[in-house]
């Protein structure tokens, strides 16, 4: 009998193939073949690849390999609404529930305290772990009465009080450390100080605002004065009232609006609109992320245009790191520290190193539109796809030892 080819194929045909074996099963499967087919998995594993892209129905796509594939373990009648690393976050639709997912190891962890809280109309604007899955988990809603949610799987949940400030201002956030941090709309930086009592629940002491919002922001979700010496009290901003100039009524308007939303509390999106000559719309989005032990803000404005399908388009970039010795944020001129790249969305951030693999420096990607913004040279390439920016998540696959 003739001996098989397959172990002589060219490594170049054998790493297309892996590229479309995205789970750690597969790889094991594909390696155990023979020798050659196992050195061409360590050599695809050995580098660092693109992560991807999840939508809310449990597709992906790699920015390599844009076609929709379907995540095998997700389940039916579930919608992704984070990620955090390897980690998804899913609420199942007809049983209202609540878990955190891995789609590489297959691991389940239920978060009943999540299921207890959020009602049944309430949007989940983000979920973020702190370390593990059975660590600390935060979730941002719509929600004024429980606008942040800090629990811990197994354990009970800390709440702010209805429509507290800071935390109904709140727009992203990200661990530093042991301390979690958020930023709102009007660009403060608020430090939060978890601690945990005798039965390991998650405890906070009220935030301190570290960075605190330009003096020209009048929008009426700025974190104001008299809130802050109010201790936060919203009721006592509802009696009271806040002293307001002659030419502020367009926040009187805007406060009516707020006012309005309270009454099915509802938080109003954290982003700013504006439009161009042309009446194309443009979206201010502000996203949190740390490196190497600093926080990092970046300033996105995002053209959509009524008239043409999928044409969304960044039109510029500001990256600014949070300096709290002296309250401000320092716009970044050295291209993200050097030996990092930025990965952007509404769900999850995160930093990187490099240069590793398809992952390159300098660079920011956007994983509504599968940009890549060139920080140095401040250029962005081409729109490769085209979603709503509040709804596609980073995942990043799990790099399995390869033995």
């Amino acid at each position: 009998m003739a001996a098989s080819c397959w172990p002589g194929l060219p490594q170049h045909l054998l790493r297309l193939f892996i590229a479309h074996l995205p789970f750690p099963a597969d790889h094991a499967r594909f390696r155990a073949v023979c020798r050659s087919w196992r050195a061409a998995v360590h050599e695809h594993v050995s580098s660092r690849q693109l992560p991807w892209v999840v939508l809310p129905d449990g597709c992906f796509l790699t920015p390599s390999d844009i076609d929709l594939h379907r995540l095998p373990s997700f389940p039916e009648n579930a919608s992704c609404i984070g990620s955090t690393d390897d980690w998804i976050v899913l609420r199942h639709d007809d049983t209202h529930s609540f878990i955190l997912h891995n789609p590489f190891s297959d691991a389940t962890v239920p978060l009943p305290e999540l299921d207890t809280v959020i009602g049944n109309n309430s949007e989940v604007r983000k979920v973020l772990m702190r370390y593990t899955a059975d660590d600390l988990i935060v979730a941002i809603t719509d929600n004024g009465k429980y606008p942040v949610i800090i629990t811990r799987p197994g354990k009970d949940s800390w709440l702010p009080g209805t429509w507290e400030f800071p935390y109904i201002y709140i727009i992203d956030v990200a661990f530093l450390g042991d301390k979690l941090y958020a930023i709102t709309k009007a660009e403060d930086l608020l430090a939060i100080d978890i601690g945990s009592d005798d039965d390991n629940k998650p405890t906070v002491v009220r935030g301190t605002r570290v960075i605190r919002h330009p003096p020209a922001y009048n929008d009426y979700d700025a974190w104001c004065e008299e809130e802050e010496a109010a201790g936060g009290d919203a009721d006592q901003e509802e009696e009271e009232g806040v002293a307001m100039n002659d030419d502020d009524d367009g926040r009187a308007v805007n406060e009516q609006e707020t006012m309005n939303r309270k009454e099915d509390n509802s938080i109003v999106d954290g982003v700013d609109y504006a439009y161009d000559e042309l009446g194309d719309r443009i979206i201010i989005i502000r996203y949190l992320a740390e490196s190497r032990g600093k926080l990092f803000m970046v300033r996105r404005r995002l053209q959509t245009r009524r008239q043409q399908c999928c044409s969304d388009f960044t039109l510029g970039v500001d990256i600014l790191e949070a300096d709290e010795s002296v309250g401000v944020w320092v716009p970044v001129v050295d291209g993200l520290g050097g030996g990092q790249a930025l990965f952007i969305s509404r769900r999850f951030s995160r930093f990187v190193p490099t240069p590793s693999g398809d992952v390159h420096e300098y660079t920011v990607y956007f994983a509504d539109t599968g940009e890549e913004f060139d920080v140095r040279s401040q250029t962005f390439g081409p729109t490769r796809w085209c979603m709503p920016f509040r709804e596609p998540s980073w995942l990043f696959p799990t790099h399995e030892a390869v033995v």
